[in-house]
Parts: C-alpha cells; structure tokens; sequence
C-alpha cells in the first residue's frame, strides 16, 4: 500500500487476537458495538486498514495491513489501551464498577501474512 502522505510501497499484514480479563463473556450486546467503533476509530486514525475480524464473546480476532512505522506490539498497545479504558468508563458495571481494573488479559497473539510464500521470497531474492 502507499499514499501520498506516505510514499512508501508496503504489504505489512497481522493478525491478532486478544482475551477479555479472564476471558469473562462481556463483548455483547452494546459493549460489542462501542468495542468495534473504538477500533474501526483507532484504525484510521494509525492509518490502519481493516481487512476482517470479528468480536466474541470474550476474545477479539483483528485481521489489519498496517504502516511500517508501527510495530505490532505498538498497534495492539494503543487499541488494548484506549477499549480498555473507555469500555471500563462507559460500562463500569461489567468489571465490577472498578475503571482502574484492567479489562484485557495482558498476552496477545500476532501472527504475520501476506501472499508470498516463503519458497518464492527466497527464490526471488536468491534471482
């Protein structure tokens, strides 16, 4: 991808998944709704595009191509930090009214993807 803001060529792809605090069932309803409108603003605002994902009841799938000026644990840093926040101010009665409490499990998981395979990279760049 690239833009005239940002000329660089690139094809950073992640996804990510992340877990509610003790995997509690809280993404439902209108917590779910706020949760997708909180990362879809995130997203646009790190110049992040969304290239699928869904949200359940306890966990969050994220397929994102991202700029390479931000890594991946800057990415799921920002979007764990700000939901975590908002979610807890907006439905304090989901962490038992507690807004300090941590609404993520601290672990996450990244994997990377793209569309060349490993054989054809190296044989590209052994060519």
């Amino acid at each position: 991808m690239s833009n005239k803001n940002f000329p660089v060529i690139f094809d950073i792809k992640y996804h990510l998944i992340w877990h509610t605090k003790g995997r509690e069932p809280v993404l439902t309803g209108g917590v779910k709704v706020r949760l997708k409108e909180i990362l879809e603003q995130d997203c646009k605002y790190m110049g992040i595009s969304i290239l699928g994902g869904n949200i359940g009841i306890s966990h969050v799938h994220m397929m994102l191509s991202c700029p390479p000026k931000l890594s991946a644990s800057q990415i799921i840093q920002k979007l764990k930090g700000r939901s975590s926040r908002l979610l807890n101010q907006e439905f304090s009665s989901i962490k038992g009214g507690n807004p300090s409490d941590s609404f993520w499990e601290i672990a996450y998981f990244c994997h990377s993807f793209g569309e060349v395979s490993e054989e054809a990279l190296d044989d590209y760049i052994k060519s």
